[in-house]
């Protein structure tokens, strides 16, 4: 898709890339790549959300950022084992409230 042409798209988070052929993504946590302060994350992950917000524990207790997150529970749970129950101990170590706003899309403030 031509990305500046949105008449063909619903949205930018609808665009995707063709599948690789085998392999492995090489991933970081987000704090280990961003070492400033954050104002806002968020986390369009395809199933892994939770890990994703469990690799910025550092940036969330130091910067405090409001973060948007969608969780799809077949893909989180098949893919990486993880379920939403698992997020809102994190969330309250980290003073945060967790709201839903939108079917699977969640506010944390």
């Amino acid at each position: 898709s031509n990305l500046s042409d949105y008449s063909k798209i619903k949205s930018i988070g609808s665009v995707s890339f063709q599948p690789s052929v085998g392999g492995a993504v090489p991933a970081q946590r987000l704090d280990e790549v961003i070492k400033g302060r954050v104002d806002f994350i968020k986390i369009d992950a395809q199933g892994a959300d939770i890990d994703a917000l469990l690799g910025a524990e550092r940036i969330l207790r130091e910067s405090h950022p409001i973060v948007i997150f969608e969780y799809e529970d077949d893909l989180s749970r098949r893919n990486y084992g993880r379920s939403l129950d698992e997020i809102h101990g994190f969330v309250g170590e980290n003073g945060y409230t967790m709201t839903e706003v939108y079917p699977g899309n969640y506010l944390l403030t």
